[in-house]
């Protein structure tokens, strides 16, 4: 025992010897690369007061709802200089504008062919909205949250970023003058408000050194193109993480691919890439007031500023490409080390003096707040920045390259994974002892890592025996790649060539699936779909409708995301409301699951309601409603239904769904009044408490464009169901359902769509009376009340056309129209020989937003019994 103490104390020490080691390491590097990062040494005599944002002055109101934000700092005049064109670096000459979406920015040369970068202070977002919402009162929304951001933060930004020694631009405050030496941007940029810095943009090698020394200056994509067919380049990830770490501090959420430059610098023969981060609008900004709030709650990537740290997944959301490729490679005393070094950069002189670059007035207001919460949250970095590598750990990327690459994965025990990437001797086709990557993992930490070995002809290893690893993905790219699993581990490769060789055995499961190719560096680098992690949210619920009064409720939506799975690997929600007409609640939980069997859904329901059936009208085609009676409650029921439905679904083929599914439910139901049951000719048979088992299977083809507001294609479905004869149903009955859709659109005078609508079904044997088919209400015949009608079969049709009549462009722009619709339906009673139909007619206006995927329908539907009013986000069907 004190010899296992003895070496667990050199064990630590040891540690703690590299970990200084690598302390001073990253401090001398930092040093000596800081050594060229200065201020812009200019200073202009001539001077003028503006005000950065006059629009951004607000009422108590708009500030409750859109937030209080940086608007004082936007609405109070502040002293900048006016740039000299002539004196500033030797001279300015306007070159062209930039690309930016929302920010303007104009470039200068100037006398030693240095490009110098101009930046409006204030943004312009419509640029970015769909061409519907520009010039609209979103529009004036989304400008006027632009005061969220502090207008201000790059240079406070720019002091700290200096202190640790991360490569960057400096800005300076200036205004541009409103001069003819700007040519023809004079109109456009004369008299802005905004900074000036050197720009650090894509050069080529044989250009002279124009940043800081690196010999070349590229954007992200180029560099990760660049990465995938040289091995002997790397980019530092250890001052990536730096970077990263202030970004975090800072509160600088907006570091997706576009906001970074990459500089190389050769060093003993290595050519390395360090991050030269840009464009720090977003450093502490502020979402308070309703709407920023719920937007900050339901967006990951938006995140207030504050004296705590939001969750790590949300803080770095824009970044975690960047994160995965750039920072799996760093061990864990490294990482710490990098941590370690960040805290003793940001003092609290540091931080004063870097506050301190507000102008006074803006300091007065905010310096105080912006100090109090940067030490704030420098005292929680650490914790912080263990989270961090914990999320980066926990499913791994590794990127082989495009040339012959050979990845050694060794499964050394249960508590540690060993991936290396070398580089292929072509004659042996084995390692050649390159390596370009190496890391060990903790399988405690780590649960899955993904191998994308892109293209050429690879080869891969794996050995080792353990009982506990990650799970292992192989991604193969175009080329004649080669698995070889020595292990008893499971591996899973994804290769859809045929060119591959594998050692097919039940331990190694290759896909060989087709997966759609990216079209744009966007789609391959930056893809907009989770594949990892998970999300809690809950939603809010309201409705209102003639047969349950008010609803109010909510659902807490849990949605996991796996690799390959779309949309997701998993969702369950948790839903609960409460109606108050009935005074009745309606409590379910929905889980459905994707990856447990490949194509093919999963889905778990449970419910316990009080709404799901809630008046009857008795048994047949002909009876009698009245009115008067109704609004005493007559016709109500009162029902507690319990049920469980595990299903399963599928696709045969294209457009396709098809399901089977189980259900066991347990009912107790009353009714005000018994003799309503008079005339069913199963008596009171499912009064009481009366438990079923269902097995069901369901049908679907779907060619429409749009489900929600469909001008073309058709629709299909059937439904079948069989009660055996168990628990409480003494015979065995069978349900039948169709649902048949098909739509035109015609241009002729204007747009116009007819829409058709056929469905029924049909019972056979004895059944409990609320299994009865029923028709009713706005899911078919809309001048009735809901399950109006109810008998052994039913069959309805509708015919509704909708007219667009044109735009409209309060708020949100969209279209609208009218619609006018007749529709007619029955019920069949065995024995029966009514022969009426139930005609219903009416119209209604709609509204369609953001390419329909939004819609809402107010429908005014009449019937020989009764007039109703039916509004609901959705178009009639």
């Amino acid at each position: 025992m004190k010899f296992m103490n003895i070496c667990q104390i050199r064990i630590d020490k040891i540690k703690n010897v590299i970990k200084s080691f690598l302390f001073i390491l990253i401090t001398l590097s930092t040093e000596l690369l800081s050594q060229n990062i200065d201020d812009p040494k200019y200073t202009s005599d001539i001077k003028n007061n503006v005000i950065p944002g006059v629009n951004y002055e607000a009422g108590w109101m708009h500030k409750l709802f859109f937030g209080k934000h940086w608007r004082e700092l936007w609405t109070l005049p502040v002293e900048v200089e006016i740039l000299e064109l002539d004196k500033f670096g030797g001279g300015l000459v306007p070159l062209k504008k930039g690309g930016g979406l929302q920010t303007k920015t104009l470039r200068f040369k100037d006398k030693d062919s240095l490009v110098w970068k101009f930046r409006s202070l204030d943004k312009d977002p419509a640029k970015v909205l769909p061409k519907d919402l520009q010039n609209t009162v979103v529009a004036d929304i989304v400008q006027d949250q632009i005061s969220s951001s502090n207008p201000f933060a790059s240079l406070i930004v720019a002091s700290i970023l200096k202190s640790a020694g991360v490569l960057q631009s400096i800005p300076k405050l200036v205004i541009l003058p409103d001069d003819s030496k700007l040519g023809e941007f004079q109109k456009e940029f004369g008299g802005l408000l905004g900074t000036i810095e050197l720009n650090p943009d894509e050069n080529d090698e044989n250009e002279v050194l124009n940043f800081e020394g690196a010999e070349k200056v590229v954007g992200t994509f180029k560099l990760m193109h660049r990465l995938e067919d040289k091995r002997s380049e790397k980019v530092n990830s250890t001052e990536f993480l730096k970077a990263r770490l202030l970004d975090i501090f800072l509160g600088d959420w907006d570091r997706h691919v576009e906001q970074w430059r990459w500089g190389r610098f050769k060093k003993n023969n290595i050519e390395t890439w360090y991050p030269i981060p840009r464009d720090r609008d977003q450093a502490f900004s502020k979402f308070d007031g309703i709407g920023p709030s719920l937007a900050e709650y339901y967006i990951p990537q938006l995140n207030n500023f504050g004296n705590e740290y939001p969750p790590i997944q949300d803080i770095t959301w824009s970044g975690r490409y960047l994160d995965r490729r750039y920072l799996v490679e760093i061990t864990k005393p490294e990482w710490d080390s990098v941590t370690t070094y960040v805290l003793s950069k940001v003092t609290d002189d540091v931080i004063r003096s870097a506050v301190n670059k507000l102008p006074d007035e803006q300091f007065k207001i905010a310096g105080q707040e912006i100090i109090s919460k940067l030490l704030s949250r420098r005292n929680l970095l650490t914790d912080i920045s263990e989270k961090y590598y914990e999320m980066i750990q926990q499913t791994v990327d590794i990127w082989g390259s495009n040339k012959d690459d050979f990845v050694e994965i060794k499964l050394l025990d249960d508590q540690h994974t060993l991936i290396t990437l070398y580089k292929m001797d072509k004659k042996t086709g084995e390692k050649n002892g390159k390596v370009f990557f190496t890391r060990t993992f903790e399988n405690t930490m780590t649960d899955e890592i993904r191998v994308y070995m892109l293209d050429g002809d690879d080869k891969v290893t794996v050995s080792g025996e353990v009982d506990i690893s990650p799970t292992i993905r192989l991604i193969t790219g175009d080329g004649k790649d080669e698995v070889v699993n020595y292990s008893k581990n499971k591996i899973f490769v994804y290769d859809s060539g045929k060119k591959s060789i594998f050692n097919k055995n039940n331990r190694t499961k290759v896909d060989d699936s087709k997966y759609s190719e990216p079209k744009t560096d966007t789609e391959k680098y930056e893809p907009a779909v989770n594949d990892r992690g998970s999300r809690l949210k809950f939603f809010p619920f309201i409705q209102f409708d003639s047969d349950n009064g008010l609803t109010f409720g909510g659902s807490e939506v849990l949605t996991s995301y796996g690799f390959r799975v779309e949309p997701f690997s998993y969702k369950m929600t948790f839903f609960a409301s409460y109606s108050t007409d009935p005074k009745s609640t309606n409590i379910y939980y929905n889980g459905i699951f994707n990856s447990l069997i490949k194509n093919t859904n999963l889905q778990l329901f449970l419910q316990s309601t009080e709404l799901k059936f809630s008046r009857y009208y008795g048994f047949g085609n002909e009876t009698i409603y009245n009115s008067d009676l109704d609004e005493t409650n007559f016709y109500m029921v009162e029902q507690k239904r319990y049920e469980i439905n595990p299903s399963i679904q599928f696709r045969l083929f294209k457009n396709n769904s098809t399901g089977i599914g189980l259900s066991y439910s347990y009912q107790n139901t009353s009714l005000v009044n018994n003799s309503l049951l008079n005339n069913f000719i199963f008596g009171n048979y499912g009064l009481g408490k009366f438990s079923l088992f269902k097995i069901d299977l369901n049908f679907e083809i779907d060619s429409r464009d749009n489900p929600d507001n469909t001008y073309t294609g058709s629709y299909f479905r059937l439904d079948g169901s069989v009660y055996p004869e168990l628990f409480d149903n003494v015979e065995s009955f069978y349900k039948l359902n169709f649902d048949i859709r098909h739509f035109f659109t015609t241009d002729l005078i204007s747009k116009t769509t007819l829409a058709l609508r056929t469905g029924g079904g049909k019972v056979w044997n004895k059944y409990p009376f609320f299994e009865a088919e029923f028709l009713g209400g706005s899911e078919n015949l809309r001048g009735y009340r809901r399950e109006r009608f109810s008998g052994d079969a039913s069959l309805f049709g509708q015919a509704e056309i909708r007219t667009y009549l044109g735009k409209w462009s309060l708020i949100i722009p969209g279209k609208f129209g009218f619609h006018t619709f007749i529709e007619t339906g029955r019920v069949f009673v065995e024995g029966d020989n009514s022969e009426k139909w139930h005609p219903s007619y009416g119209g209604g206006i709609w509204l369609s937003f953001i390419e329909r995927t939004a819609n809402l329908s107010l429908t005014i539907a009449r019937s020989s019994e009764s007039v109703t009013a039916i509004f609901k986000f959705a178009l009639g069907f």
